[in-house]
This record gives structure tokens, sequence and C-alpha cells, in this order.
């Protein structure tokens, strides 16, 4: 079985309730929270679509979030809306590591293949 979220807040929020639990972190297999971006090409025009990409298991059920953040076009560093998209997937990656760490959660990059 696999739960699918696409907010952060969602996530963590559920994340949250689990870990404060009677169980705990311990809730969490192997307390690993497993967090990275996910870019998917156009086949069609220069952009690249950024997602945000967490994942943990819990009891043997794998709890994910896919949040989409914008697109990027070309290369960020010269482009304003891009820059403002990695900006906020940057934000959104910083807050959920934070409270992975807050809940003594492992963080480490990956995410779960189908």
């Amino acid at each position: 079985m696999k739960v699918k979220f696409s907010t952060a807040d969602e996530f963590l929020a559920e994340l949250s309730k689990e870990c404060s639990s009677a169980s705990g972190p311990y809730a969490i297999d192997d307390h690993i929270l497993r967090l990275t971006y996910s870019y998917r090409q156009d086949p069609h025009v220069p952009l690249r679509y950024l997602s945000v990409v967490a994942g943990v298991v819990i009891r043997g059920k794998v709890v994910e979030l896919h949040q989409y953040v914008g697109e990027i076009m070309g290369d960020p560093a010269i482009h304003e809306a891009s820059r403002h998209v990695k900006g906020h997937a940057e934000a959104t990656r910083t807050a959920i590591e934070r409270k992975a760490r807050e809940l003594q959660l492992d963080v480490r990059a990956g995410m779960f293949e189908p």
C-alpha cells in the first residue's frame, strides 16, 4: 500500500501525527526520510518540471510526497522566474528537512521506486 500527498504541509502533518503516536519515531522504518528533487524534461520545449519528493516507510507502508513546484527554463541563474521556482523548491526542501530532524529522523537522498 502507498499513501501519496501533493503538498508538503499535509505530508508533514501526517509525519508528525505518526511520530507523536505511541510508537513515536520508531513507527518510521529505520528512522529514514528520503528527500530529493525530481526533474522531468518536456520533450517539446526547453523546460524542466521541478518537484520536491519525500518519502518514508511507516509500519511497512510507503508514505510519499510529490509536490510540483514549477517550471525551469534553461539555466535558472539567468532566468528570473526559474530562480523563483528553484528558490521555492529549496524552501520546501529545507522545511521538510528541518521537521524531519526535529522528529529525530535521518534525512537521506533518493526516492522510492514504484
